[in-house]
């Protein structure tokens, strides 16, 4: 299995790129929509917490409006890369911790925004526990009846009620894109999909945003457009074969044979300067109160 994210290197070079609705990237979104926030508040965030920090792309959007930022990922390969090359003119800490640790440990709990730019389904995918066997099989450890409360319990935490009051916001892939149907469509030809489903991690969020709505907090979600964009097949082989599947393939599948399987169902996204194949992502945004 191919991991993306094995080196600072080799996540820039396999992750997607994609342009969204008014022809920005997903740091210009971002970027945007914290200026947005701070504006209506009158004042940055005294900390922000962000979850999957990566290579730091957004660290530097959530330096410009908070006073203290701790960015947190589970790889040490990218808390040391992102030490030795992001230096923001506030307090900042890279730290090496999975998300679950951060949020059981309090200190999302601490902060006045917390931040998950698409890094906040894996934490709660990683219950579902996908392995590959010896004999090259994806094999799904527990049970749905045993793992979904567990990301239930890490969602709650994460969203819980504290004396501060907390805005949490997160970019979370949209299933029902060319893009991410694709993946789906061939996933389901290697192994289990965590939870029985693409948008299972999406379903669970939901249910706990439905609470906080039913407890007066501000739950809003809105769906942005775009395309991801490849230059070459190169790219576009990089992305789905490597990035998206990981390097795992369908049984009785070569790497070639599904390679012109991808070529062949993307023929119709591709121009002269590339390909543009429909993507999109879900903004969300969760404005916790303080306790009555």
């Amino acid at each position: 299995m191919i991991d993306p994210y094995e080196t600072p290197t080799r996540y820039e070079l396999l992750r997607p790129r994609y342009v969204w609705d008014g022809g920005i990237d997903d740091v210009r979104f971002v970027k945007g929509k914290l200026r947005q926030l701070v504006a209506e508040r009158g004042r940055r965030y005294s900390l922000a917490v962000e979850l999957g920090c990566g290579t730091g792309r957004f660290s530097t959007v959530l330096g410009d409006v908070s006073a203290r930022l701790i960015a947190t990922d589970p790889s040490r390969g990218m808390i040391d890369y992102c030490r030795n090359t992001i230096h923001l003119p506030i307090p900042t800490e890279f730290r090496e911790a999975a998300a679950e640790n951060v949020v059981s440990s309090g200190l999302a709990a601490r902060a006045e925004l917390v931040a998950a730019f698409w890094s906040l389904t894996y934490p709660i995918q990683s219950f579902f526990q996908l392995t590959l066997t010896d004999s090259g099989e994806l094999v799904q450890v527990v049970t749905n009846e045993e793992a979904q409360p567990k990301a239930l319990s890490f969602i709650a935490r994460l969203t819980a009620v504290s004396e501060m009051p907390r805005t949490i916001l997160a970019i979370v892939f949209l299933a029902d894109s060319i893009e991410q149907r694709w993946v789906t469509d061939v996933w389901r030809l290697i192994g289990p999909l965590p939870g029985g489903s693409r948008d299972r991690t999406w379903d669970l969020l939901q249910a706990r945003c439905a609470q906080l709505r039913d407890e007066g907090h501000d739950v809003s979600t809105e769906v942005v457009n775009g395309s991801l964009v490849c230059r070459d097949e190169t790219s576009l082989r990089q992305v789905f074969l490597e990035h998206h599947l990981r390097g795992l393939l369908p049984h009785g599948m070569t790497r070639e044979q599904l390679g012109r399987r991808l070529l062949a169902d993307m023929d119709s996204y591709r121009y002269a300067d590339g390909y543009r194949i429909p993507a999109g992502f879900r903004w969300l945004s969760i404005k916790i109160r303080k306790p009555n």
